[in-house]
């Protein structure tokens, strides 16, 4: 953020005090309450040189990732979806591979109202059928099962700037039980599944042979 008078030059503006804690409420009823329109989000914060920074986030429709529980070899996800969609029964929960061999695989949600759910991710389904020692899987959400459109699920609306720093998910170790007649890499065991936000704010997971 920057200042300039009549009379200077542009200058940049140095933060001071920033008290974000009206945010944490705000994200609060979001989650409660989600919008049925699009979601505006103004973070304030400050570059590590001290200059005063304004993020902005403008969505027309996101899924807000409540929750991230690892436990008995699954992962469990609860999220809002803001837009003007809501969720219909037989809602689907999709993970895709990215790269040039991409696949997805779908698991039926359970539907905690118009706009909440919650979803087991098919990690075992992801980890049989791996093409390499390290993958990639973005995680999505499709509102409704007779409509192909898929919203992205994001840690978005969050009082600090790196969300990827402070979601720090621990790893899932899975034995894989069979070999794709595909791959190009036959890993060895165990295969480490851990979800994570990236800097842009998306849900994804890694699925690595260490």
């Amino acid at each position: 953020m920057t200042m300039r008078s009549a009379r200077s030059k542009t200058v940049h503006m140095k933060a001071g005090i920033r008290d974000t804690r009206a945010l944490i409420d705000a994200r609060a009823d979001l989650v409660g309450r989600p919008p049925t329109g699009p979601v505006t989000w103004n973070l304030p914060y400050a570059q590590p040189n001290g200059r005063l920074m304004l993020r902005t986030v403008l969505r027309e429709e996101h899924v807000e990732c409540a929750t991230v529980e690892l436990g008995d070899g699954a992962i469990t996800l609860r999220g809002v979806l803001c837009g003007g969609r809501r969720i219909e029964p037989g809602a689907l929960f999709v993970v895709s591979r990215r790269g040039p061999h991409g696949k997805n695989f779908t698991v039926p949600v359970e539907v905690l109202g118009r706009h909440a759910f919650r979803a087991h991710v098919p990690v075992r389904r992801v980890v049989d059928h791996r093409l390499e020692r390290w993958e990639d899987w973005d995680w999505w959400l499709q509102p409704d099962p007779h409509d192909r459109r898929k919203v992205r699920v994001c840690h978005l609306l969050e009082d600090f700037p790196d969300v990827k720093g402070a979601y720090a998910y621990p790893s899932l170790p899975l034995t894989g039980d069979g070999i794709s007649d595909l791959a190009v890499i036959h890993p060895a065991r165990p295969v480490w599944v851990r979800p994570y936000c990236s800097a842009s704010g998306a849900m994804a997971m890694n699925v690595v042979d260490r």
